[in-house]
């Protein structure tokens, strides 16, 4: 698994297998974690934007999650920051649906015992192969 400096620090920039996250800090261990699929699906300037919101990260420091001094170095660092913000769309693999309420799951690995939030009846959810992803 090839790594590459940062320059901050002694922090590097890994790739991970991961479909369900485009990016990962790693305080302990100094690692920012890029998904190889995000390297395949999104442009040069979303996967910038992914590195960049990773570093404001390592600059707001753990505690802080995404709060207000997170979003203020994502400013600084030129990064788009929205919640809702995914450059590309990431597929999941699973598909459930809860027959009371019509809820949809959609997950990258079936969990066998899952229960809908609406919690009728006490049922189970069903998973299938997801053939639209």
């Amino acid at each position: 698994n090839k790594c590459f400096e940062l320059g901050i620090d002694d922090w590097r920039l890994c790739f991970m297998n991961k479909k369900s996250t485009l990016g990962q800090c790693h305080y302990l261990v100094h690692i920012i974690f890029i998904s190889r699929y995000l390297l395949q699906k999104a442009t040069d300037e979303e996967v910038k934007n992914v590195i960049l919101h990773e570093m404001a990260h390592i600059y707001s420091g753990h505690k802080n999650g995404h709060n207000e001094v997170f979003q203020d170095y994502c400013k600084q660092l030129g990064c788009v920051y929205d919640k809702r913000f995914s450059p590309v769309k990431l597929p999941q693999k699973w598909i459930a649906t809860c027959p009371n309420c019509g809820r949809t799951y959609k997950r990258n690995r079936r969990t066998f015992l899952a229960k809908c939030r609406c919690r009728k009846d006490n049922v189970w959810l069903d998973w299938e192969l997801n053939k639209e992803d």
